[in-house]
């Protein structure tokens, strides 16, 4: 998928782009890396990430969902992207989109020190498991955990 033009995403984003770059691994959605030079003079990388018509027939929140767990995660310091922007019927963008903070490296499909990777997994899901709930965060969780239906409670076990 396309993204959106330099000057559509300038105007959104308040800059000049300077680069776009598809990025790789996104399996669910169209994510481009953006390059802005701000007003200012100061230099910035985003990521825009737009949700096509498979999302917007099945979950048409999940744009939304998605910001508002970002904001949860950055507000309890977590090292997650953080939300700058919510396009959340795609009037500006083109269809549902979130526009996020860059994180340095890149994405890993195929690690090449699995168990480095493994323990870093592993560090980092010790780090999320111990953040207090919010709803934003179990509302996601439980829509990830059942595929799309309202998560039901385990009866509780006869005593």
């Amino acid at each position: 998928m396309k993204p959106p033009s330099r000057a559509v995403l300038g105007e959104v984003l308040g800059g000049t782009v300077l680069r776009v770059t598809e990025l790789k691994g996104g399996v669910s959605c169209s994510v481009h890396s953006v390059r802005l030079q701000r007003p200012d003079g100061t230099r910035d990388n985003v990521v825009v990430r737009r949700y096509g018509a498979d999302w917007q027939a099945k979950a048409p929140e999940v744009s939304q969902r998605e910001f508002n767990v970002l904001e949860v995660l950055t507000q309890r310091g977590f090292p997650a992207p953080r939300p700058l922007l919510l396009d959340k019927t795609g009037a500006r963008l083109g269809m549902p989109s979130i526009v996020i903070s860059r994180l340095p490296g890149r994405g890993v499909l195929v690690p090449r020190d699995l168990d480095g990777f493994l323990q870093q997994m592993t560090n980092v899901l010790v780090m999320l498991h111990q953040q207090p709930p919010a709803y934003a965060c179990t509302h996601a969780l439980r829509y990830i955990c059942t595929s799309g239906r309202p998560a039901t409670r385990p009866s509780a076990a006869p005593t």
